[in-house]
């Protein structure tokens, strides 16, 4: 996307989407003894890799940093959380697992170098790659700054990598995706790969219980016989006070198999209103994004596996959030 194009998108009417939704019924717990086991096969047998999204600053967290450099657990930051949980599930299961970090062109040096001078914290098969940036608009459509175009093209950048095809080398056959920003996440979840495997699923997301009508968190439901995830902004005040709705934590399990479909996808900006700092001033923009879940409108099998919230979701998006993860540690 060019600049011409997203002024031209800003300045569009936007189409007002009939949506014919339904919640989401058709789910599983977890939980299963004989899920859990199976990951494990599959995990000591080499086939499941994870993919860390991990494009952005840290600026929301009081950082100028890249996210997974902030600090969370007295000096412990996030990329530490996830690459000493990837070493140690490596240790258990007595193989390197494979693991990668999506990064963009504002934090891809920062990002390496960390990790470098940190011996990747005993990970073996580690690799970065880069998604896109785009220019955050002003109210008039001039740019004020770059960002990450968002994580919906992340197969389409993991294949132009290279990558795609060295992990179909080693055999992977399932693929964890988790947010930096969510330190509960676990990116080698035995269960998650073990429930996806014996589904047959091409995507299996991870949900949970929402809490709060007004919480901003995108909801798993049925859409004309299809499991979507929409976000909160498109879902009307009558239906997100419906009761025992399935949020959506942005943690997810694909098969290899459908990453060149993922990778060939055609997906929708979402604009979103962020605040950024130009010239030690906060001023609204326009950022550009094409997200995750929108990948699930191209798989012809999806499962939803239900989580317990403690276990499996905290993300920190806020300064506030910092005080809550503390709680769960």
């Amino acid at each position: 996307m060019n600049l011409q194009e997203q002024r031209a998108l800003l300045f569009a009417k936007k189409p007002v989407r009939e949506r014919r939704l339904r919640p989401l019924l058709n789910f599983h717990y977890s939980g299963s003894l004989a899920s859990s086991q199976k990951g494990q096969e599959l995990l000591a047998a080499g086939k499941v890799g994870c993919i860390i999204l991990a494009g952005g600053q840290g600026s929301r967290l009081g950082a100028d940093i890249p996210k997974g450099m902030v600090p969370v657990l007295g000096e412990k930051t996030l990329f530490q959380l996830f690459l000493e949980k990837t070493a140690a599930a490596s240790e258990r299961y007595g193989i390197p697992l494979s693991l990668a970090i999506m990064t963009s062109p504002l934090n891809h040096a920062d990002t390496l170098t960390y990790l470098k001078d940190n011996a990747f914290f005993g990970v073996e098969q580690l690799e970065l790659f880069q998604q896109e940036t785009l220019p955050l608009l002003d109210e008039a459509g001039n740019p004020l700054q770059e960002g990450p175009s968002g994580n919906g093209e992340v197969f389409k950048h993991f294949v132009k990598s290279g990558l795609f095809e060295t992990w179909k080398k080693r055999g992977i056959e399932y693929i964890n995706v988790v947010l930096v920003d969510n330190p509960l996440a676990d990116p080698f979840d035995p269960e998650l790969s073990g429930f996806h495997a014996e589904m047959g699923s091409q995507i299996t997301v991870k949900g949970v219980r929402k809490e709060d009508p007004e919480e901003k968190m995108g909801v798993i439901l049925e859409e004309e016989g299809k499991i979507r995830v929409v976000e909160y902004t498109e879902i009307s005040d009558s239906f997100k006070r419906l009761p025992n709705l399935i949020g959506n934590t942005s943690l997810f399990c694909f098969s290899t198999d459908f990453v060149p479909t993922a990778a060939a996808a055609s997906l929708p900006w979402h604009i979103v209103q962020k605040e950024v700092k130009v010239g030690g001033e906060r001023v609204k923009g326009w950022k550009f994004e094409t997200f995750i879940f929108d990948l699930m409108d191209y798989a012809a099998k999806i499962n939803v596996l239900v989580y317990p919230r403690n276990k499996t979701y905290a993300p920190l998006k806020r300064l506030e959030d910092m005080q809550h993860l503390k709680t769960l540690f």
